[in-house]
């Protein structure tokens, strides 16, 4: 009997990790639930065969709760995500609740997508808005959906041109007397091998990507310094986490976003002011649209453009719950949108193997 047991117990957990390993495409939560369910069946039935002989084998049955235990709270674990969005405020304090009531946030490229689901989320928690975009007649529509009596500005700023962004941090001085959270979000791709990328296409996106939040972070931090309060929100991308073939300017700018901000972690210890890194994927919002493929573009490009349909499938609105979440709970790394989660705990058990699975995948 036990070693039909053992052999039986041995050949679901084969069965069990090969199942994770299939399904960790489909996001981590996915297989963990797979996983914990499977074994947690296994270790209720061989927990019970154990009890029948626990004089003999006291010690296994101990480790068969142990681990019975282990892999309900792995099952339990993911599905605490799936809980109402009423529920997890119901819990929360009410300083959590209360945190952005009449704070100054300063939003970049607010004239759509994950920028403008903010701008109305924070209207929401009571903050007073001073929006930013290159684009006045989306900054007009982003103000129409905000909830009524919203105190809110709009700038036309390009977060590419120095000048611009200090003059900014200058007039929301002027017209708020300060500001508390400073989201660095504009930005835009550009779809390119390194061999078709012309220089002139790698400052393009630099220029907004990367400079575009350290202007940002420069203009407001003396300010936030000086009052020793406030939130620097910078939004770098699942791609700041690992390489893609055809956005090595989208990833170089990320990468450096993401460095950037996880310097900012250690110098503002004991400051009153805190770095957060944001690391969406998959958003559907309009970068494609708003960024720009190559002018000596060829199969590599078209074939990302293919791809790239199929990965935009979180709604802005999702991604901008999760960014406030993240906020209220005091963290410095928030991971946000389909497969982000999976990304992160891919490269760092996989830094050197992680090319080989994206080819695979597809």
């Amino acid at each position: 009997m036990s070693n039909i047991l053992k052999v039986g117990c041995l050949a679901i957990y084969g069965l069990a990790i090969a199942g994770f390993f299939i399904s960790l495409p489909f996001g981590i939560e996915t297989p963990l639930r797979c996983l914990a369910i499977i074994l947690l069946g296994v270790h209720l039935v061989e927990a019970l065969v154990m009890f029948r002989h626990v004089r003999r084998y006291p010690g296994s049955l101990v480790a068969s709760l142990v681990l019975t235990l282990l892999f309900g709270f792995l099952h339990w674990w993911p599905l605490r995500s799936d809980k109402s969005s009423t529920f997890r405020r119901a819990g929360q304090s009410s300083r959590e609740m209360n945190m952005f009531e009449n704070k100054v946030v300063v939003i970049t490229g607010a004239g759509s997508g994950i920028g403008r689901a903010l701008a109305v989320q924070f209207a929401e928690a009571g903050a007073r808005l001073a929006l930013s975009d290159i684009d006045d007649l989306a900054l007009a529509e982003t103000l129409k959906q905000l909830p009524s009596g919203a105190d809110a500005r709009t700038y036309i700023v390009n977060v590419a041109v120095r000048s611009e962004v200090f003059a900014h941090a200058d007039a929301i001085k002027r017209d708020f007397g300060t500001a508390h959270y400073i989201i660095n979000n504009a930005g835009a791709t550009v779809v390119g091998t390194v061999a078709n990328t012309d220089i002139e296409e790698y400052e393009w996106q630099l220029n907004i990507n990367l400079y575009g939040v350290l202007y940002g972070t420069k203009a407001f931090l003396p300010m936030l310094l000086q009052q020793s309060e406030g939130c620097i929100v910078n939004i770098s991308s699942i791609f700041g986490l690992l390489s893609y073939p055809c956005q090595s300017a989208y990833n170089m700018s990320k990468f450096a976003v993401r460095g950037l901000t996880e310097c900012l972690w250690q110098e503002l210890r004991g400051t009153g002011v805190r770095a957060v890194c944001v690391h969406p994927g998959g958003i559907r919002t309009n970068i494609e649209r708003a960024g720009r493929r190559v002018k000596s573009a060829g199969k590599m490009e078209d074939l990302f453009a293919t791809k790239v349909k199929k990965m935009l499938v979180t709604p802005p609105d999702k991604c901008a719950a999760d960014i406030i979440r993240g906020l209220r709970k005091g963290k410095e790394r928030i991971l946000t949108g389909y497969l982000s989660r999976t990304t992160y705990w891919m490269v760092r058990l996989l830094p050197n193997s992680y090319p080989a699975i994206l080819r695979r995948l597809g």
